[in-house]
């Protein structure tokens, strides 16, 4: 169960076998979360349209409260980044990251003021001076560890957090380069080296994040700023989680190359 989430969000995961198959099972935690669960069918089919051709949206079956799904066991794709960083190959997984990139910018979209993603997040509308790229639809959760990889077949699953409206595809880029940063920290700070250098996302003393240089080029890249997709994120965990204290940014203009932490001093 996800118990930081707010109780009308919090959902129950168990694995359970079936026919000698193993099974994924979410239902609801509290009654209150009832309905967002009835609710991930919608969305799933929402998102089996949307992604089309691109992907296989992995639905589940609603019955007795619950939704069943297969178990499928190909890798992630954060996991294949890993493995990548963990083989030696330089820049972080970064081949892997711009397929990533790549595939997100190829989903359907339009140019536009995304004006529910706006009212959504309380977000004020003069802050998008004019149209930006927007995907159709909002995978909020289309994150690297949600994308399953079956050779050249990418399987997506999750989309609790599916939105009904167009969103800024900067912001579904972001979020996925994201959830690396903080799932993989602890093995960008052990692999900076000359050929692989970090630099300082957010944090102080042991709650530094760093994130590596070739990232932040991807990301400084993109058509809207790091801060602002930033503040976007936060708005997001405002209303899905109970506490939400995002790190103080830290990134210096030029960045400051670091080629090693010590990792002793950070609890490692």
């Amino acid at each position: 169960m996800k118990n930081k989430r707010k109780p009308q969000f919090r959902l129950i995961y168990n694995i359970s076998k079936k026919d000698n198959k193993k099974i994924f099972i979410k239902s609801a935690a509290t009654q209150d979360a009832f309905d967002f669960l009835k609710n991930v069918i919608k969305k799933e089919n929402l998102s089996k349209d949307f992604f089309g051709d691109n992907a296989i949206v992995v639905c589940g079956t609603f019955k007795d409260n619950c939704i069943y799904y297969p178990y499928l066991t190909y890798p992630t794709l954060e996991q294949l980044i890993i493995d990548d960083i963990h083989n030696g190959n330089h820049n972080f997984g970064i081949s892997f990251i711009e397929k990533y990139v790549s595939f997100i910018n190829n989903l359907p979209s339009k140019q536009c003021r995304p004006e529910r993603f706006l009212q959504e997040f309380g977000i004020r509308s003069d802050e998008f001076e004019k149209p930006v790229k927007c995907l159709l639809l909002g995978p909020i959760d289309c994150i690297p560890a949600n994308i399953l990889v079956n050779g050249n077949t990418w399987h997506i699953i999750d989309h609790e957090w599916t939105y009904e409206f167009p969103m800024p595809t900067d912001f579904i880029i972001y979020r996925g380069i994201y959830s690396l940063i903080i799932h993989l920290q602890e093995l960008i700070q052990s692999h900076a080296s000359m050929e692989q250098p970090i630099t300082l996302l957010q944090g102080y003393g042991k709650n530094r994040t760093y994130i590596p240089l070739v990232w932040l080029e991807l990301l400084s890249s993109m058509e809207m700023p790091i801060e602002r997709l930033r503040y976007y994120e936060y708005l997001f965990q405002k209303k899905v989680f109970i506490r939400n204290k995002p790190g103080r940014l830290r990134l210096k203009n030029p960045p400051k190359i670091i080629y090693g932490v010590n990792l002793s001093l950070l609890g490692f």
